[in-house]
């Protein structure tokens, strides 16, 4: 993350491989890049690109591409809440299928961050909901638990908890995926 008094630039990379005996392997993967231009009142808009793969979930890649604007509801030296929505376009390319498919989204998200500089802690929790233009009754869902901890100058231990969900899931793939994700982090 690198962080102005106009704007916020973020980057974000995780990837997972999980061995199950008896059962096939898994990959999970996750980029997303954002641009944050902060308005006035607290709003700001966000720009932003993601890219996933979650074996799981039987995505084998999936691209957006979108926009959205929010506003900072508690905005403090402890405690930040935000609100965002806007519109992406997502292309989606699943098991099964040797097409990809491009469809237009919604984007509703929380995020709240609390940060306590006494520990050197800091919690942050992400929901976002994804429903799809076409049918609001189809849609995905993220949400994200990280925790974090000095260790030692500029050195994190991070525990991330991850939940990911479809509500109409690819022909053979489950519905939902979750983890718990460790993690060390260096600032600089």
């Amino acid at each position: 993350s690198y962080r102005t008094r106009e704007y916020s630039l973020n980057f974000e990379a995780n990837a997972s491989l999980t061995e199950q005996p008896e059962r096939d392997n898994t990959e999970r993967l996750n980029m997303s890049f954002s641009y944050q231009k902060f308005r006035a009142n607290r709003w700001f808009s966000d720009w932003y690109s993601t890219y996933e793969v979650n074996d799981e979930l039987g995505i084998e890649g999936r691209i957006s591409l979108g926009g959205a604007y929010g506003r900072y509801v508690v905005q403090s030296n402890a405690n930040q809440l935000s609100l965002t929505a806007g519109l992406q376009a997502t292309n989606e390319r699943v098991s099964g299928s040797d097409n990809s498919e491009t469809l237009p989204e919604g984007r509703l998200q929380m995020r709240y961050q609390h940060r306590n500089p006494e520990r050197e802690a800091t919690m942050r929790f992400t929901t976002t909901v994804f429903p799809l233009i076409e049918d609001l009754s189809v849609f995905r869902a993220e949400t994200d638990l990280t925790l974090r901890r000095e260790l030692v100058d500029d050195l994190d231990l991070d525990i991330s908890f991850w939940h990911s969900y479809q509500s109409e899931p690819p022909a053979d793939a489950a519905n939902s995926d979750y983890g718990v994700t460790t993690s060390i982090a260096y600032s600089f």
